[in-house]
């Protein structure tokens, strides 16, 4: 019964998927745990819901989802000192919209009209600006 909802068969390389599982999660929980730390997020919560909504797409659509949107979502609420609605807000605009594109296969439509210097250049704006917030959190930094 377990095999016919968990797709073993079908997962190409577990090498890969374990080493993105991780790569994934070594960026995810620090940021979550920093927005908890600064009490614009409850950790229980959002950790559950995080956690159920990858097992729920992941059995859905037998791919694991990457939890790219949802770092993009944590990198700026701290940057930006998003409030929790904020933060609510965000995460469920964005899932409503990769729900869209994916349900009309609109995706590939949007990824060949986003140049990939768009995306690289968002990529870097964020990280830097990630950056920028990590350095005035640490110890004897002026805020």
């Amino acid at each position: 019964a377990v095999y016919q909802i968990v797709p073993l068969n079908e997962v190409e390389s577990y090498t890969r998927e374990l080493s993105g599982m991780l790569g994934d999660l070594g960026l995810y929980i620090p940021l979550v745990i920093s927005l908890s730390l600064t009490g614009q997020i409850d950790l229980g919560p959002t950790l559950i819901f995080s956690g159920l909504s990858n097992i729920i797409t992941g059995l859905s659509f037998k791919v694991p989802m990457c939890v790219q949107p949802m770092k993009s979502i944590a990198a700026v609420a701290l940057a930006d000192k998003l409030t929790h609605p904020q933060i609510m807000a965000g995460g469920i605009c964005t899932g409503g919209i990769v729900m869209a594109l994916g349900a009309t296969n609109l995706i590939g439509v949007v990824n060949a009209m986003i140049p990939n210097s768009v995306v690289r250049g968002l990529q870097l704006g964020l990280g830097l600006s990630l950056f920028r917030t990590a350095v005035t959190m640490l110890p004897g930094a002026s805020k």
